[in-house]
């Protein structure tokens, strides 16, 4: 309060009161703000300093309690900031641990694949600081991070693998399950340069003519069945029927002739193993 007081002892006649009163007010948050803490006692405030509010200076306890309200909004904002740039200095470290361990998995894309699993790569790992950093850490764990990567790697294949067949599509070229690597390499490397994980692209294209030719063989199958009950009831109603006794022989030239029988001879599924014509008996 002496401050204040002598604050105002060398001001001019001619100032205005407003103007006074916020300047007294202002050089009152001013003292008070190097001490003051979110948690000091708002009934405390008058008394900081020695003295108790002095009528004669004009401005009275409401006033300062303004200031005071002000000014710990203004400690609060100080502290807000301060514990803000704390936890960004610490977030700031944890993502330098993390994108260390991101580069440590780089210098080992050799060694990923995408059919690489943690048991297989930790131990080529297990002892550098920058797995170590990052072990105990919030946020991805070294796990994650190393099943984030071999991910991003399985999408690079996935992508090359379908730049790839658009091409083969262009050129009429296909992949059957006896298609040698070499042969699909060759090929590949007539339009772009072939990555490193050409192997996975092959083992994939491998997998899908394998699957195409399944789906083709017991799509040929179920036709195979229908033809057979087909040809079966073409049996039934031959005039006159065959009797019990019958045998092939007898019963040969009649069945021979039958569309359904010489479709089954015709038909794909008569290739495959274990589907030839039936003998009827």
């Amino acid at each position: 309060m002496r401050v204040l007081a002598a604050h105002l002892a060398g001001l001019k006649i001619s100032a205005k009161w407003s103007d006074v009163k916020g300047e007294l007010l202002d050089r009152f948050s001013h003292l008070l703000m190097p001490a003051l803490k979110t948690e000091t006692p708002p009934l405390d405030t008058p008394y900081m300093y020695g003295a108790p509010v002095d009528p004669e200076c004009g401005l009275s306890l409401i006033d300062f309690m303004d200031a005071y309200d002000r000014a710990i909004t203004d400690a609060e904002r100080r502290e807000a900031e301060g514990r803000q740039k704390e936890k960004d200095g610490v977030l700031r470290i944890q993502s330098q641990y993390r994108n260390a361990f991101r580069q440590l998995l780089e210098e080992h894309r050799a060694q990923i694949t995408p059919a690489s699993t943690w048991t297989q790569f930790f131990p080529l790992i297990k002892t550098d600081h920058r797995y170590i950093d990052l072990l105990g850490q919030p946020g991805s764990s070294p796990l994650e991070l190393f099943w984030d990567h071999v991910e991003l790697l399985e999408e690079d294949v996935y992508r090359e693998r379908k730049r790839l067949e658009s091409a083969m599509r262009d050129a009429g070229f296909r992949v059957h399950v006896d298609t040698a690597r070499e042969e699909v390499k060759s090929f590949a490397a007539e339009f772009y340069h072939v990555p490193d994980y050409f192997d996975y692209i092959y083992e994939q294209l491998l997998m899908k003519a394998r699957h195409k030719k399944e789906e083709e063989d017991e799509r040929i199958l179920r036709q195979h069945r229908r033809m057979l009950d087909d040809l079966r009831y073409a049996l039934y109603d031959l005039v006159p029927r065959i009797s019990a006794d019958a045998t092939w022989d007898e019963e040969k030239s009649r069945v021979e002739r039958l569309p359904e029988f010489r479709a089954l001879d015709d038909e794909p599924a008569a290739r495959l193993p274990g589907c030839e014509a039936p003998d009827e008996h």
